[in-house]
């Protein structure tokens, strides 16, 4: 229950993300740099609970931010500076890029099934923090989210139309028909927000 914790095998450059789907299967994502070289996204899974990782042959990019896997072969991890989002069906043996945006940068992604999912950033070449949806398993995304100024960093969904954004300046935006709209909660401080996860409806 979290009374101890202890240390597993350190992963090279910075973690962003991790995420497992049991208590031996998971991913981290993140980035690394070595010499004068710019820096580059990493995929790394483990199926021993962190014991041991191996790297994954993603796709170049400069940064991942964020992992989720629906099961053991299917997920997206998404990112900036190159393709944007990534999918796999085979448990991160390969990935095919299914999203790639100039000056966009993606900071968390999350499903509710292999089919419907959602993925929050930020859009530099308009200076407007995004929500993109879809329903298709990634093939095609849908903007839901218009007029927020700042970078939204992270996404949850309880069900397939109850879910919740949390972003820069202490913003949080809740919806409760699967993203059409969205409302802006009361927040108890103007920090930024960098992570969002309920247990139902209400907690």
């Amino acid at each position: 229950g979290g009374n101890n914790w202890a240390s597993v095998s350190p992963i090279p450059g910075t973690a962003n993300s991790v995420h497992f789907v049991d208590q031996n299967t998971g991913w981290v994502v993140g980035t690394n740099s070595w010499g004068d070289h710019l820096p580059y996204g990493i995929i790394y899974k483990t199926t021993d609970g962190g014991i041991t990782w191996d790297q994954n042959q993603g796709i170049h990019v400069t940064s991942w931010s964020s992992v989720f896997f629906i099961n053991i072969y299917t997920g997206w991890v998404v990112g900036g500076g190159g393709a944007s989002i990534i999918k796999t069906t085979d448990g991160g043996e390969n990935w095919v890029a299914q999203l790639d945006t100039m000056f966009t940068h993606l900071s968390s992604v999350y499903f509710v099934d292999e089919f419907t999912g959602w993925t929050t950033g930020y859009d530099f070449g308009n200076d407007i923090g995004i929500v993109w949806k879809t329903i298709d398993g990634g093939e095609n995304w849908i903007n839901q989210l218009a007029g927020e100024d700042v970078m939204l960093n992270d996404v949850y969904f309880v069900d397939e139309n109850t879910g919740w954004v949390v972003g820069d300046n202490g913003i949080i935006l809740t919806t409760s028909d699967g993203g059409i709209n969205w409302v802006t909660q009361g927040s108890v401080t103007n920090n930024n927000l960098y992570s969002v996860h309920f247990t139902d409806e209400s907690i």
